[in-house]
């Protein structure tokens, strides 16, 4: 009984929709050589917070096109960054994303990764 409990949390946890509506939330993309372990749902977080989650993944010429949907008041500047981390053992991944506009040496740096590359700037789809 206590098992079962167990696995329908876990269930529901892994499972369960998006937080962010589309009245809360933007869409954004970037484009990565290598989204392997990334998938809808995978979380995007700034500061080991929580603010979004990918929404899409497709190919575009010979790079991924990650859409995310991030919260509305996270002000993302032109020279925002994103990195592909590993969130687990398992093989999953998740995003960091670092709004900045401001000159820190951290926030220039933080978009390297050798696992991803991406487009430097923030661009909304036209299609959302």
């Amino acid at each position: 009984m206590l098992a079962a409990g167990v696995a329908f949390i876990a269930f529901f946890t892994f499972t369960r929709k998006s937080q962010l509506g589309k009245s809360d939330s933007i869409a954004v993309y970037a484009l990565f050589r290598d989204a392997s372990g990334l998938g809808a749902k995978s979380r995007v977080q700034t500061a080991g917070i929580s603010i979004g989650e990918i929404a899409d993944i497709r190919l575009e010429g010979t790079r991924a096109r990650v859409t995310l949907r991030v919260r509305k008041d996270l002000p993302l500047h032109a020279d925002a960054s994103i990195a592909k981390r590993s969130e687990s053992m398992l093989g999953d991944y998740m995003l960091d994303l670092v709004p900045a506009a401001t000159p820190s040496r951290s926030s220039r740096t933080a978009g390297r990764s050798r696992t991803s590359s991406t487009r430097r700037g923030w661009t909304r789809p036209s299609t959302s």
